[in-house]
């Protein structure tokens, strides 16, 4: 009866598909599926890419969203197929063959370690947390209707620091690359001119030309940022979109390894919902 009254949250599962059956329970901040080595649920057809959907809990709490990859094919049982909410009993195509469907369970327990020397975590009473989550759960909404604010406001931008070049852009470049290591050996490129995975090919052969191969990517990465936040400011949010829609053929990995895509892939969220407005 408790767990029937008890907080409720998400799992996704496998319906269709070589991966049948595999399931996985909607925990942290963000959960991505794909092929890619750092998919929390890895899957393995053919057809499925790297980070290929992607579940990011919501801003204020309260339940989740989704966003599915331009890379690959995806079709959902109704509404935008590229981003929305998650509700129970949805479902996802992912490619030709595999299914995931959403189910409703209880919601699981998040707590952190207990301290060393065996203490036991503190507790706070009832009538402080409800409360201070109250106070919480405003702060958010204030934060969002802040972010959303103004048709030509970059506010709420996750992107903004690389275009402003208040945040090196190299170092973040460097970790998408990264993250293809193993990629590289196992994937045959959609694109194999492209400069990201030029850059990959040549660095064990040609380190020169790895070098200006990484330069023509940190270019290419900063052409479109800085043309999605121009639209913005032009109050052309549509068009914003499309312009970061193509950072995912620029690098071609999953988000949870590059903060680059990751953070376009939240702007271009943001900026579907002012669209939407």
């Amino acid at each position: 009866m408790m767990a029937f009254l008890g907080p409720k949250g998400f799992s996704i599962e496998v319906t269709e598909g070589i991966d049948l059956e595999r399931t996985l329970v909607l925990t942290g901040q963000r959960v991505t599926v794909g092929t890619g080595p750092g998919d929390d649920l890895r899957l393995g057809a053919r057809d499925v890419v790297s980070g290929h959907i992607t579940f990011e809990r919501r801003k204020d709490g309260k339940g989740w969203e989704f966003f599915t990859s331009d890379r690959g094919v995806s079709e959902v049982d109704r509404g935008n197929p590229r981003t929305g909410a998650v509700r129970p009993g949805m479902w996802f195509r992912l490619g030709r063959e595999t299914r995931i469907d959403i189910r409703r369970v209880a919601a699981p327990v998040e707590t952190e370690a207990a301290p060393s020397g065996g203490a036991q975590p503190k507790t706070v009473p009832l009538g402080v947390a409800l409360p201070a989550m109250g106070l919480m759960v405003l702060a958010a909404v204030g934060f969002v209707l802040f972010a959303g604010a103004g048709q030509t406001g970059q506010s709420g931008m996750r992107t903004t620091g690389w275009v402003e070049r208040s945040a090196p852009i190299e170092p973040a470049v460097e970790r998408c690359l990264a993250s293809a290591g193993s990629q590289a050996r196992t994937i045959s490129p959609d694109d194999p001119s492209s400069a990201f995975w030029r850059t990959v090919s040549l660095r064990q052969s040609d380190p020169a030309a790895a070098r200006a191969a990484e330069a023509d990517l940190i270019r290419e990465v900063r052409a479109i940022l800085t043309e999605a936040h121009f639209l913005t400011r032009e109050n052309r949010a549509a068009d914003a979109s499309e312009a970061l829609r193509r950072m995912e053929y620029v690098l071609p990995v999953g988000l949870t390894d590059c903060p680059i895509l990751s953070a376009s892939r939240f702007d271009l969220a943001l900026l579907e919902l002012r669209g939407n407005r």
